[in-house]
């Protein structure tokens, strides 16, 4: 018994080395981590630490405040140095891989119904748990799915808001299902969990406030499930979770003598999905719409993108709707015009050094990682569950994941965008390919029609992946 307990935990070091080992594998092939946003944040981030005032070279509240205070925490700490910061957000994705696993085996524990009462108290069985398949709780496909994401592992040295959100967003979840009592017959949980997981919503949407109407609706449904009889409590947690968007909010409106929410770049994110030019994501042609704004203030150029968006969906909403359209093949597609595609786009044709043939490797990875982990999301959903009361148990994360969808539609959306549902698509994806190798007759109906899915939303890859090898 000792040694079985023994290789497990081995098993489980191994994986997060290799986990480790990966991430630093990205570290060392990005061109930069502070490219794109990064930069800005950390702009952002030395500022506060000179001079005390959050203030970049876009303004005083262009960029949501979470991310940069994060890097001047680290910064105060541990010195100005943007590599250190990369480490600690290393740890960071490996820590929330480890809480992926345990979500998907507390969600599965509790579905595979092996329940018998004892002393009023309700114990949960794990077939599995015999089987040798898990450790202290860990559903070890889940995680090894997580850690071995080469999305999540590229954007855990990268200096933007991804690893930070998505660390608060699972954390959340994390609490959440140490109480229990969002399941049906179960013994009631405590109020520091409930606490704790909405403070980590509510300052995830600090970090990206486009989430802020898909968490909205999710919260209200989990405590509307809870404390549908306690109206102080409700009112209380839900408080809890509007608290820092509100404070912050305060603050700008303080600055700028009239309402700012959050930040001051939700305008130019509507735009972006929202004009002449657009095709519902971010691309060259849509920066033409910055030279119409170099002369306005921080607030004026926010109003003015709302205002010609609006514009542009009354006069052309045919074109609009089409957008819509298109928006979440942009979303699911492996590789778009931002971070996501860093190292694959730095790879330079004719170089045979062993760096740069890795550039080219770790695309590969990339893709190959993550449409693993979406042909098998999209076959939980379609496959015959033979325990469907995990798609009830995971609802939350089922709603989360599709009011996150629509609330990204009214503005722009490329693939970096999905990299906050990538930890949910994992739980779903480590169930959805047990049930294909449960499958008596694997390439049946379901096989097929998940695979029709699947095609459907990478067929922009296809085309991408094309263009490349012609042109390399």
């Amino acid at each position: 018994m000792f040694l079985m307990e023994l290789m497990k935990k081995q098993t489980f070091l191994l994986l997060v080395v290799l986990g480790l080992i990966l991430r630093f594998t990205a570290f060392w092939l990005m061109p930069s981590n502070l490219a794109e946003d990064a930069g800005n944040y950390h702009e952002i981030a030395v500022n506060l630490i000179k001079t005390g005032k959050y203030v970049g070279s876009e303004g005083l509240a262009y960029r949501p405040p979470l991310q940069p205070i994060f890097l001047a925490g680290i910064y105060k700490t541990l010195g100005v140095n943007p590599a250190i910061a990369s480490i600690v957000q290393i740890v960071l994705s490996l820590l929330t891989a480890v809480m992926i696993g345990e979500i998907s085996y507390e969600v599965r524990s509790i579905s595979y119904e092996l329940k018998k009462k004892k002393d009023n108290r309700y114990e949960i069985w794990d077939k599995e748990i015999k089987e040798g398949e898990k450790f202290r709780g860990i559903d070890w496909l889940a995680v090894g799915l997580a850690l071995f994401s080469f999305d999540l592992a590229l954007f855990s040295p990268l200096l933007m808001s991804e690893t930070l959100f998505i660390f608060l967003t699972v954390l959340g979840f994390w609490f959440l299902l140490k109480d229990y009592s969002l399941f049906p017959a179960s013994p009631a949980g405590g109020t520091i969990h409930y606490s704790l997981a909405f403070l980590c919503f509510g300052l995830s949407v600090l970090v990206k406030p486009m989430i802020l109407p898909a968490l909205l609706i999710v919260v209200f449904l989990i405590l509307k499930k809870r404390f549908k009889q306690n109206y102080l409590l409700f009112i209380i947690y839900y408080l809890l979770f509007i608290a820092p968007s509100v404070l912050w909010s305060v603050r700008n409106t303080l600055i700028f003598k009239r309402p700012v929410f959050i930040s001051t770049n939700s305008g130019w994110n509507f735009y972006v999905g929202n004009n002449i030019y657009s095709k519902g994501t971010y691309d060259k042609e849509t920066e033409k719409g910055i030279e119409l704004t170099k002369n306005m203030s921080e607030l004026e150029k926010n109003n003015f993108y709302q205002r010609e968006g609006l514009k542009f969906v009354k006069e052309h909403p045919d074109k609009a709707l089409l957008n819509v359209i298109r928006k979440p093949f942009y979303l699911f597609a492996a590789f778009g015009g931002s971070a996501e595609g860093l190292i694959v786009r730095s790879y330079e044709k004719g170089n045979y050094s062993f760096k740069n043939l890795a550039k080219l490797f770790f695309g590969v990875g990339q893709i190959l990682s993550y449409y693993l982990i979406l042909f098998g999301a999209i076959y939980f959903f379609v496959s015959k569950n033979k325990h469907k009361k995990f798609i009830r148990h995971s609802l939350f994360m089922v709603h989360y994941s599709l009011f996150y969808i629509l609330a990204l539609l009214p503005f722009f959306t490329f693939p970096r965008f999905r990299i906050p549902l990538l930890p949910f698509m994992i739980i779903f994806a480590s169930q959805g390919i047990r049930n294909f190798f449960q499958e008596k007759k694997k390439f049946n109906r379901r096989f097929l029609f998940s695979f029709f899915l699947f095609v459907i939303l990478i067929i922009r890859d296809i085309w991408k992946i094309i263009l490349f090898v012609q042109r390399y």
